[in-house]
């Protein structure tokens, strides 16, 4: 995880090659993101907090370690349990969402107690996105969101925006661009903020050589889908692929900090 600076995570397992890059880019002295790579390689994290630096920094810290603890193996096994299988999808699947999804509501819970507890006004309130993929061994992905931290997919060449940003602007956009256009960091989702939030779910087959990249909005203010998509055709190893990420979007600004995490897959599971 990460709290300030700069922080680089990385893991190497059969199945997949992950490699994650935190930085506070060039107008921040303080870094509000976190970042967590499971060692066994089977989920990766990202979150970007609001609440300004320290507030900011916590919330995003506390989801991600709640999230972790909800997602280790030991206590999947346990949740996975007479699972059956649903909607044509094998029942390792169906119910890894349901942890997920329990997951997420669990951490969303811990902090909106701790914003209500110490009796601040709901503007005050510290919160954070969330952006995850867990990598199953049945040959799936999951991949969960909340907020405006992004999920990508490189297949093929071709760069695919897996997950809908939850602001806004996107509503704008969506509902034909009527009206003024409102700033795109203003988010309808964020954990931490209300009792509950609606997570967003997907799943899918995964192929060997998919390349998946969890991103704040520090890297995509900052650069387009197509230039993220020819960086990530170079061919480099993850961790090369993430640095120029993370040194192009500093280029090119660094207005906010940025998070990076990347995960492709090396084998089926």
């Amino acid at each position: 995880m990460n709290q300030s600076g700069k922080t680089n995570l990385q893991v190497e397992t059969r199945l997949i090659s992950a490699y994650g890059v935190s930085d506070p880019g060039q107008q921040r002295s303080h870094n509000e993101d976190a970042i967590f790579i499971n060692d066994q390689g089977k989920f990766l994290l990202l979150a970007d907090g609001m609440g300004g630096q320290r507030n900011g920094a916590q919330a995003s810290s506390i989801v991600i370690a709640s999230v972790a603890r909800q997602l280790r193996p030991e206590i999947i096994d346990i949740q996975l349990e007479d699972i059956t299988e649903s909607g044509g999808v094998p029942p390792e699947v169906s119910g890894l969402c349901s942890v997920v999804e329990n997951a997420v509501s669990q951490a969303n819970h811990i902090l909106y107690q701790t914003n209500c507890r110490e009796n601040k006004s709901k503007y005050e309130f510290m919160g954070t996105t969330l952006a995850g993929v867990y990598v199953a061994s049945c040959g799936y992905i999951i991949a969960f969101h909340i907020g405006d931290s992004r999920i990508y997919r490189l297949r093929g060449g071709q760069l695919t925006k897996i997950t809908k940003d939850h602001s806004l602007y996107q509503e704008w956009f969506d509902h034909g661009q009527i009206g003024k256009q409102p700033k795109k960091n203003i988010l309808t989702q964020a954990i931490g903020f209300n009792k509950y939030v609606q997570l967003d779910t997907y799943c899918s087959k995964y192929l060997k050589n998919d390349l998946y990249l969890l991103c704040s909005d520090g890297l995509t203010n900052m650069l387009t889908d197509r230039r993220i998509e020819k960086i990530l055709n170079r061919r480099f190893n993850v961790g090369d692929c993430a640095d120029i990420l993370l040194e192009e979007a500093n280029d090119a600004g660094g207005l906010d900090n940025i998070s990076v995490v990347l995960c492709q897959i090396k084998a089926m599971g």
